[in-house]
């Protein structure tokens, strides 16, 4: 079965409009983890490591309230 050049045309068309919605569709998850992750590391930075003070400069080290905290 040949098929002419007119319907080969719209088959190709029809494939890379396929496959352009298709990358669309994983990049947008790929950015989507990309950003879980980013919020997922800044929360545990904020938690964990850092103290985050009220105004500019105010911020501890981990080092700095650690000590502070289990200070008896």
């Amino acid at each position: 079965m040949k098929l002419p050049l007119k319907d080969k045309l719209i088959y190709v068309i029809w494939l890379c409009v396929f496959l352009q919605i298709a990358s669309n569709f994983n990049a947008q998850s790929v950015e989507t983890l990309r950003h879980k992750k980013y919020w997922y590391y800044k929360t545990r930075f904020n938690n964990d490591f850092v103290k985050v003070g009220t105004e500019d400069g105010a911020s501890l080290r981990c080092e700095g309230f650690v000590n502070l905290r289990f200070k008896k």
